[in-house]
């Protein structure tokens, strides 16, 4: 049904994600609502509103109706509270100073979640830029309280979005 690819580990490099690889592949949520299945093979759960997460399995076994499928480097979920958060920096430096890794973990649940910054796509002619966003997406399920920790210093200003179909208060 479906495949979400694990992180390269070739990127763990210094002119791309530093010493480990990028965490933004594993870190998707597909949301799938009034699905039809057509055809004769049937997959073995045929309901209509449902979710597809990457497998970080810290944070997917952490999350309620979820269950892995190794087939697809992921999980199906029956969870209206599953989505992404992203936050960024703000300052003036987000694409100087690393605030990686950055920790999110839940002690009521279980749910740990560790990821790294974008991967650095910039390119001076001869080598990349060396210089790295401070922009993070994660899955998170929206129930409970989260504890979030950088390494480094935290930026002063920054931006949250989340995106899910219902939603929680981030502490």
């Amino acid at each position: 049904m479906a495949y979400i690819n694990d992180p390269n580990p070739g990127w763990a490099n210094p002119t791309d994600c530093i010493e480990w690889p990028c965490t933004a592949p594993e870190n998707v949520v597909l949301q799938f609502e009034g699905t039809q299945f057509l055809g004769l093979i049937r997959p073995v759960k045929a309901t209509q509103n449902f979710q597809i997460v990457s497998d970080v399995e810290e944070a997917v076994n952490a999350y309620s109706n979820c269950e892995i499928r190794t087939a697809w480097s992921g999980a199906w979920c029956s969870n209206r509270n599953l989505g992404i958060l992203l936050f960024e920096s703000l300052d003036g430096d987000n694409e100087d100073r690393s605030i990686q890794p950055v920790t999110l973990t839940n002690a009521v649940t279980g749910y740990k979640n560790v990821v790294n910054s974008m991967m650095d796509h910039m390119w001076d002619g001869f080598y990349t830029g060396q210089k790295r966003l401070s922009r993070f997406p994660m899955q998170i399920e929206t129930v409970g309280n989260y504890k979030m920790e950088f390494t480094g210093t935290p930026a002063n200003t920054m931006r949250f979005v989340l995106k899910a179909d219902v939603g929680a208060v981030l502490i």
